[in-house]
């Protein structure tokens, strides 16, 4: 699992959203290949010794394994709310506090990356300034992290809400702060208070207007690490358009006419956030200590000449002897030749037109590298 978008997993290219990220580059691509040489070639190259689950751990940039996913925490950090819109790990003995959070319907607050498969919006990680910098936006930070806070598994927010409509959203965006003020997406969940108490038909309950009510909300599995001169935030508003529909505040038919994107009517919601006192808003997140890191196959491409070629074809600059294998695309090994380093000829003159993989394997059998190129060959 990486560090990507939908789109970015094809080909693992460092940049992604906003961030660039080189450790993670190529490794869809180096994985991929280990495995299907593993399975199809016959490949010792260490795949069997692999862990079930290989992830990437964010802010620290590092690849780790494990034998289930998310790994079992081994501590828990809670953040509570205060009304100050700072967040700390002490429960407040102040009095309840009420935070307005206005949402309309026809002015929704934008969708900026995460989970997006539309091509006109942005897809990863991006800075949400501008969805912190309206005013339908309550944004909490915590202090400035003095060591890594390593979260692995899915976060949990605890929250008390109310409204004066019959139905309304609740939207939910966590970030990592940069130390340049950058606020970058790492998950986004959402709530329509009619659901709050499942989705089947009898679970659906409108809302009593000025009534509080205790809602748990999740983020999706998570790793990242938190790193030293960072900051947590939550953002909270009432909706993330166009990602989500847009409610409409009345407790009426959700989609009238069938259409996912109507307003009928809508109405201006007048919520609240409740925070310290009896209404401990807080935000809990699941801990690793450390991470069992592993370090990537590295896929080295085979330098051949000329490609396409016709009856020879030299493998430049082996690093080392070895075994030089061509293989057809039903994996059957067609030649092999025995080879010391340096630039090597290879006689491909029985070889039919096609595409071919070219695959060498050094003496030893290294397993933290694998060589492979792709040859064509034309009659």
């Amino acid at each position: 699992m990486g560090p990507w978008t939908h789109s970015g997993a094809s080909g693992s290219p460092a940049q992604q959203g906003e961030l660039s990220i080189p450790e993670a580059a190529g490794w869809s691509v180096s994985v991929a290949n280990q495995f299907l040489a593993y399975h199809l070639l016959g490949d010792d190259n260490g795949w069997d010794q692999s862990a079930p689950v290989q992830y990437f751990q964010m802010g620290e940039n590092t690849w780790a394994s494990t034998e289930i996913y998310p790994p079992e925490a081994d501590d828990f950090k809670e953040y509570f709310l205060y009304e100050n819109l700072e967040m700390g790990t002490a429960l407040s003995v102040n009095p309840s506090a009420a935070l307005d959070l206005i949402y309309d319907p026809e002015n929704p607050s934008p969708t900026i990356g995460g989970k997006t498969l539309s091509p006109l919006l942005l897809q990863g990680p991006y800075d949400q300034a501008e969805v912190e910098s309206r005013s339908d936006a309550l944004v909490f930070t915590s202090p400035e992290l003095t060591e890594p806070l390593r979260v692995n598994g899915k976060i949990e927010t605890t929250l008390y809400l109310s409204s004066d409509r019959l139905d309304t959203d609740f939207a939910l965006r966590l970030t990592d702060v940069y130390p340049d003020g950058r606020s970058i997406l790492l998950g986004e969940a959402i709530q329509r208070m009619r659901f709050r108490n499942g989705y089947t038909f009898s679970d659906t309950a409108s809302m009593v207007p000025g009534e509080v009510y205790e809602i748990k909300m999740k983020f999706e599995n998570l790793s990242h690490s938190f790193m030293p001169g960072h900051k947590v935030r939550l953002i909270v508003t009432s909706s993330n358009y166009p990602r989500y529909n847009r409610n409409m505040n009345t407790g009426a038919e959700m989609y009238p006419n069938g259409n996912i994107d109507t307003l009928v009517n809508p109405l201006v919601a007048h919520n609240k956030l409740m925070v310290e006192g009896l209404y401990p808003s807080k935000i809990t997140m699941p801990l690793s200590m450390t991470t069992a890191t592993i370090e990537p196959l590295k896929v080295v491409q085979l330098d051949l000449y000329p490609n396409p070629a016709k009856d020879q074809v030299f493998i430049r600059n082996l690093p080392a002897g070895g075994t030089v294998e061509v293989i057809d695309l039903q994996g059957k090994v067609l030649l092999s030749k025995v080879v010391t380093n340096g630039d090597q000829p290879l006689d491909i003159s029985t070889l039919k037109t096609g595409l071919y993989q070219v695959r060498f394997l050094p003496e030893g059998r290294q397993t933290d590298k694998s060589y492979a190129g792709k040859l064509s060959v034309l009659r």
